[in-house]
């Protein structure tokens, strides 16, 4: 047929950054609910809608959005809660999605991103043009900054890394293939007296958090 094209059917990855970049922490449960709405839109943003419909989903459309659908539900966690979640819990959840999503994204893309951890927060860089480009400027993947009642603990080999307050390159790597550089990563209130939470990341990309305590 004249004029269509597979590559139109796809997914577009800058949508849905922009779209995953809207979903703030603290969203009421009309606007997620408005966003979760907009998923629909995803596979269909051509004119051959009946076309693509009778062919069924590719699996790169189903991947996608079983990777925001997870993420949306992240989310809504942490925006809702039960009461009982410490703020501790809800940045350790907030770094394992965060993890989570630029890993899919890296993979979808074919592109290397990384992680660079500072005494204040984290930072997510991607490799462009031969060097590390810090992502200051994106919707999700900005600089996130920890309360300061909490204390970030970085571990490469079981060892703990110095954190210095100005990277220039990540010490985590979240690669095209999957793949990740293992790791381990504390989040503990400064005073440290009731445990902490443990985030640990193996070579295969699988992200594990539980909370440890004393």
């Amino acid at each position: 047929m004249s004029g269509f094209s597979l590559d139109s059917c796809q997914p577009k990855p800058n949508f849905i950054r922009k779209l995953l970049g809207q979903l703030h922490f603290h969203l009421d449960i009309n606007k997620i609910a408005k966003t979760v709405n907009l998923l629909n839109l995803l596979p269909f943003s051509t004119p051959f809608y009946p076309l693509i419909r009778n062919r069924g989903f590719t699996l790169i459309e189903i991947m996608v959005v079983l990777i925001i659908m997870g993420v949306v539900l992240s989310f809504v966690t942490l925006s809702v809660g039960n009461g009982k979640q410490t703020q501790l819990q809800q940045e350790a959840q907030r770094l394992a999605s965060l993890l989570t999503l630029a890993s899919q994204e890296a993979i979808l893309q074919a592109k290397e991103f990384g992680v660079a951890f500072t005494p204040e927060g984290y930072r997510f860089y991607e490799w462009q043009g031969q060097k590390w480009q810090a992502l200051n400027n994106d919707d999700l993947f900005h600089f996130r900054t920890l309360p300061p009642t909490i204390q970030l603990v970085f571990y490469l080999e079981s060892e703990p890394l110095q954190l210095e307050k100005k990277v220039d390159q990540p010490q985590l790597l979240l690669l095209s293939s999957g793949e990740f550089t293992p790791f381990e990563v504390r989040l503990m209130t400064k005073s440290n007296t009731r445990g902490y939470y443990q985030l640990t990341g193996n070579t295969i990309g699988r992200i594990n958090i539980q909370p440890i305590e004393f």
